[in-house]
């Protein structure tokens, strides 16, 4: 058992690790820019185009972030922000139809699909989506809690306290990240060393099969 929880964190850490790279930064970054007047400047001005999803102009940074790097950096920018829970549901809807978009929609030209069109279809989801939920969800007011972070009304004065507070919430971004996937990571060396992992799968099978994903053979 000890054997298995140690590759299981050894896996941990290093998925950790790479997701970090991605987090960590741009966390630092977008706590830096939310004290300059360049970000309050492009979320004034892109305000009234949000507010047609249900959305804040604030949520334009984790809507660029994601579609144009990846997921990682869309929720570390989610992070960043205080949005309420309906703008996370919205916002985590729509880039899980439209993230990392210029190198999927890419990828998948190279098999025959219009680029054009697989992107044109993915942020057409994605918008029909948030309009959705906006016009069919009237709840959702109340502020969205990160984990371990919580919102703060403490405005740091001076470039070390904004120094201090953007390395903070990167760092505790990352912190309670490692514990999600740590024990994830645990769990599925676990599910995978005792054999249950297969089990599932031939299970899914069939199912899984009818979506076109077939059993691979090792």
């Amino acid at each position: 058992m000890g054997g298995i929880a140690y590759r299981g964190l050894k896996q941990g850490l290093h998925v950790t690790w790479t997701l970090g790279k991605v987090i960590f930064p741009i966390t630092l970054i977008v706590t830096f820019l939310q004290h300059t007047p360049i970000l309050p400047w492009i979320i004034k001005l892109l305000s009234p185009v949000m507010g047609l999803l249900g959305l804040s102009g604030e949520a334009a940074v984790p809507l660029v972030l994601g579609n144009a790097l990846n997921l990682y950096a869309g929720i570390a920018a989610i992070m960043s922000f205080d949005f309420s829970i309906k703008e996370v549901f919205i916002l985590a809807v729509m880039l899980s139809f439209s993230h990392n978009l210029f190198i999927e929609s890419t990828v998948a030209s190279k098999v025959g699909v219009s680029w054009w069109l697989i992107s044109g279809i993915r942020l057409a989801l994605a918008l029909l989506a948030a309009i959705c939920i906006n016009l069919l969800w009237n709840g959702g007011a109340e502020p969205a809690q990160y984990g371990f972070t919580s919102a703060t009304d403490v405005v740091p004065n001076g470039w070390g306290e904004i120094t201090l507070q953007a390395i903070q919430t990167a760092l505790v971004a990352v912190a309670q990240l490692a514990v999600i996937v740590i024990l994830l990571m645990i769990v599925m060396q676990f599910l995978r060393e005792k054999g249950w992992l297969t089990l599932f799968s031939n299970r899914f099978a069939p199912f899984t099969k009818m979506l076109g994903m077939e059993k691979t053979h090792r």
